[in-house]
């Protein structure tokens, strides 16, 4: 289970928490909150349009990715192999983040470009936001190609992660 950092409470070993860059304006104390979790999650909002706006750049997300306790990178409107490629110099497992038409249309190109256990996040608002004539198309293109392609697929709704 992935949920917000957000969310407060004592939660198992098991759950990834997600940190959102565009909430945690200073990088030294995002590293001494991510320091107090086991499996976390940073999502980084490239090409971010709506407020808050992203102070971070590729600098940051490299110290972030020596980081023990973060195991997953989620890229933010990732539409092509080339968004993916800027972010090559990362070790940590990459999660590219679908958000629009572009993205759901250069899927395989995205799927075939990761590696190892293959997530894809599909953005679903900003998705229907992006597209809203063809939403339901793209959603159901986005679900049968991960399925295709044995790729799990987390279902993003706000601070809500589901999976198919």
């Amino acid at each position: 289970m992935i949920i917000s950092d957000t969310l407060h409470g004592h939660f198992d070993s098991e759950v990834i928490i997600r940190f959102n860059l565009a909430w945690h304006p200073k990088l030294n104390i995002l590293i001494d909150k991510i320091k107090q979790h086991k499996n976390v999650l940073v999502d980084y909002p490239y090409k971010r349009k709506k407020p808050p706006h992203v102070n971070y750049d590729i600098n940051d997300l490299l110290q972030l990715d020596q980081l023990e306790e973060v195991k997953y990178i989620a890229l933010s409107n990732i539409s092509s192999v080339d968004d993916l490629s800027l972010f090559s110099e990362l070790k940590t497992h990459i999660i590219p983040k679908i958000e629009n038409k572009a993205g759901v249309n250069n899927l395989e190109q995205i799927i075939d470009y990761i590696s190892g256990d293959k997530i894809i996040m599909l953005d679903v608002e900003d998705l229907y936001i992006d597209s809203p004539e063809s939403f339901q198309g793209l959603f159901d293109q986005t679900v049968k190609c991960c399925k295709n392609h044995n790729v799990k697929l987390f279902k993003i709704h706000g601070v809500v992660f589901t999976t198919f």
